[in-house]
């Protein structure tokens, strides 16, 4: 069948069409990025920010890193990524955690992590917020984070993780992940995995990095922020903020009507 030859005025209407497409995507995507910074700030007491310079050169990344999400001030152990589009399923990543468009995602968060780590020469880690649910806030972090004790337990939660030892005395005993979650590994056994990494709408310019990707830690957005001291997530010390005990992380999730699960056949991931 010949392909159809489109009018000066069709081709016009198509160019008009996904230009508004593409300008609705990039509000989208700045609405939810101001939306994460502002979890983290009402979780930490520190005020985080989306960034504002785009690209990942050195004078960029000295700037303003190249994470979607900064802090205004201090360190952190993060390069923190916010996707908000849709893609496959859960059971899709199970079944091709090669190929899934969640993995092209962890590989831009793990890839940025090689640039910001080089440029700042210390270790970051990757942090990405997502949605597996339209009004749900999940994030994916780097295991490497919990398996080397970067971070720790809330301290309101300590009491109920102390246990007593051989000694007779009260110790603090924590598992590696002591909240609820999944934990994804596949990466560990795959080895090296291949996306471009180059922002461009031309394949001529394409570059593909391959990558060894960390395994993560997957879970909601209010489990993370209740259980895990907001002052380990920074490299300085930070005062905890007031009442965060009985602070409630949830107030723009809705959960789904079964708990959710990954092998749900219908549950899309939402960027």
């Amino acid at each position: 069948m010949a392909k159809k030859v489109l009018t000066p005025e069709e081709l016009a209407a198509r160019k008009a069409q996904q230009s508004k497409t593409g300008k609705s995507n990039v509000r989208r995507s700045k609405s939810h990025e101001r939306t994460i910074a502002k979890f983290l700030t009402t979780w930490s007491g520190q005020e985080f920010r989306r960034r504002r310079v785009e690209g990942r050169d050195v004078t960029v990344i000295e700037r303003e890193s190249t994470a979607d999400v900064i802090p205004v001030k201090g360190d952190i152990h993060c390069s923190i990524e916010a996707k908000c589009g849709s893609v496959q399923t859960f059971a899709a990543l199970m079944n091709n955690p090669k190929g899934t468009k969640f993995t092209e995602w962890w590989h831009q968060a793990c890839y940025d992590v090689t640039l910001v780590s080089k440029v700042f020469n210390r270790q970051f880690y990757p942090m990405m917020f997502f949605r597996p649910y339209p009004n749900q806030n999940w994030v994916a972090i780097s295991d490497k984070l919990f398996s080397q004790g970067i971070l720790k337990p809330h301290e309101h939660l300590t009491p109920d993780l102390r246990v007593e030892n051989t000694g007779g005395k009260m110790t603090l005993s924590v598992p590696l992940v002591w909240f609820p979650h999944f934990h994804f590994d596949a990466y560990d056994r795959l080895g090296e995995v291949s996306f471009n990494v180059v922002r461009t709408n031309n394949p001529k310019n394409y570059k593909f990095v391959p990558l060894v990707l960390d395994s993560m830690v997957l879970c909601r957005w209010q489990d993370f922020a209740a259980h895990v001291d907001p002052r380990s997530f920074f490299l300085n010390h930070i005062p905890l903020p007031a009442d965060s005990a009985n602070q409630s992380y949830d107030e723009d999730s809705e959960s789904p009507p079964d708990g959710g699960s990954f092998s749900e056949p219908n549950v899309g991931l939402v960027e």
